[in-house]
């Protein structure tokens, strides 16, 4: 393996297929010649990411809400492939840094009509790509969101009138309300509503009203890893349905670190990534030059050691 963390955890990817493992570790080598800026998957409507992207999705990396993006966007294909009327929808992540404004004055005076105006531009665009119909329909309604470099979801559960919040963070027992609630809560009243209301519809009209609830999961941490809460957040959107969600496996590191591989594994070889074809013709050419390769990142690493205990 060339790339340093796909070689670090090989142990673990027996159940991994080897192209699943290639096409990963062809985009986390990060100290080779490759173009960190190459496009590896495109969604269309603007939905990409690059190498320097998935990158991002190593455990000592701060993750970008592309990822989410991404992810949000095959989770409401999937959803539309599997299902007649839509269960669930999923709106893009990069909305935060306006529901951060929001939350600057919520509770406190009326939001800036300028501030929602951008929220819903970004949220329209992701909606329209994605046919609206989702956001009719569906009973659960998940909203990714970021706070400095951490990650949660607050899902709305239409069926059971609340707000679900799934974070791999514990919620400290003093208190009374944690941020996660803040934003979570800024997002659907402030948010939310005002945006299903500008599309013609009531589905959140009474949502002011909806409880918020914390879940608890075994998985949950007093500290975790701020860059392993995207992770966390990707499983959430994959598995909650409405009910308490539960894998004994969430809790080990290694089995996060098979993870790793595997949800990279799934935003790169989609069906509906527009650039997978020539995506996996630069894998071939890679995987063919690859022990030439190696033996130049040995090297390059070595040299790299050196400097390094020059500086101690």
């Amino acid at each position: 393996m060339a790339s340093v963390f796909m070689r670090y955890n090989q142990h673990l990817y027996n159940e991994v297929n080897e192209l699943r493992q290639e096409v990963v570790e062809y985009c986390l080598l990060d100290d080779y010649n490759l173009d960190p800026k190459e496009i590896v998957v495109d969604y269309g409507g603007g939905v990409t990411l690059s190498r320097l992207d998935i990158l991002s999705m190593l455990p000592d990396k701060k993750t970008s809400p592309k990822i989410i993006d991404c992810w949000a966007k095959l989770l409401n294909i999937t959803e539309a492939e599997e299902s007649e009327v839509p269960r669930m929808a999923f709106i893009c992540c990069s909305g935060s840094v306006h529901i951060d404004r929001l939350v600057a004055t919520y509770r406190q005076s009326t939001p800036s009509p300028q501030i929602k105006d951008d929220l819903y531009a970004i949220w329209d665009k992701f909606v329209m790509d994605c046919g609206e119909f989702f956001y009719m329909d569906a009973d659960l309604f998940f909203i990714p969101i970021v706070v400095g470099e951490h990650f949660f979801v607050a899902c709305v559960n239409f069926k059971d009138k609340a707000i679900d919040i799934l974070d791999n963070q514990k919620m400290i027992a003093c208190e009374e309300e944690s941020t996660v609630h803040v934003y979570a809560e800024a997002a659907v009243f402030e948010g939310l509503s005002d945006f299903y209301e500008k599309w013609g519809l009531e589905k959140c009209s009474g949502c002011s009203n909806f409880e918020s609830r914390f879940l608890k999961l075994k998985w949950q941490d007093d500290a975790p890893n701020d860059n392993e809460s995207a992770l966390f957040t990707m499983m959430h959107m994959l598995m909650y349905e409405g009910t308490a969600i539960d894998d004994p496996n969430m809790v080990s590191k290694k089995y996060r670190r098979i993870l790793v591989c595997q949800l990279a594994a799934a935003l790169l070889l989609a069906d509906c990534n527009l650039n997978r074809d020539v995506l996996l013709e630069n894998v071939s050419k890679f995987v063919e030059n690859k022990s030439d390769i190696m033996k130049f990142l040995k090297v390059q690493r070595q040299v790299q050691r050196k400097k390094q205990k020059l500086q101690k």
